[in-house]
């Protein structure tokens, strides 16, 4: 995520910007509540990353990449790093800015 930011979306221009967050605006939020977190199903993956046994590539990335800061459950440290499981994030739309 950092390479992201750091070689791709800082250079963005205002317009391209203002458009990301038009469009992600207009996305249904009503769709939001089916893609909301799942208790259990949370559980159980943090309980697989926290062990770390078996996992897929997948998994193997998020440990070694993103767990350092939003730890095996998800929901980061608040004010500090955002939540990836749950409501919506948008770098775009909120204060706190993710992996930079």
């Amino acid at each position: 995520m950092t390479d992201v930011v750091a070689n791709s979306t800082s250079h963005l221009s205002d317009a391209d910007l203002q458009a990301m967050a038009a469009y992600l605006k207009s996305l249904d939020p009503g769709q939001a509540r089916a893609h909301q977190a799942d208790a259990e199903r949370a559980g159980a993956t943090a309980r697989k990353l926290a062990a770390a046994r078996d996992l897929s590539l997948g998994e193997r990335l998020y440990l070694d990449n993103c767990n350092a800061c939003h730890f095996v459950s998800g929901k980061g440290a608040e004010r500090v790093f955002p939540q990836l499981d749950g409501p919506r994030w948008s770098p775009l739309t909120s204060r706190t800015r993710c992996c930079t």
